[in-house]
């Protein structure tokens, strides 16, 4: 997802939305992701919740950006 958004910063117009879009799928993946370890005892509840809260923020915050790049 990092990466991603480096690589969106470096780009304008529709490819700084495809760079974004593909930023936003990777934090989303990452949220599953958590998710599955929550159900396999990997991490705590209170950690997958704050986890899931940054989660919202950070696809919101792609979200707004990608919605901002397309032309």
């Amino acid at each position: 997802m990092v990466l991603n958004l480096a690589e969106a910063l470096g780009r304008e117009g529709a490819d700084r939305a495809r760079a974004l879009r593909i930023a936003r799928g990777s934090a989303l993946e990452l949220d599953a992701a958590l998710t599955l370890m929550l159900h396999r005892g990997a991490c705590r509840d209170g950690e997958r919740k704050a986890a899931k809260a940054l989660t919202v923020r950070v696809v919101a915050l792609l979200t707004a950006l990608r919605n901002r790049a397309a032309p």
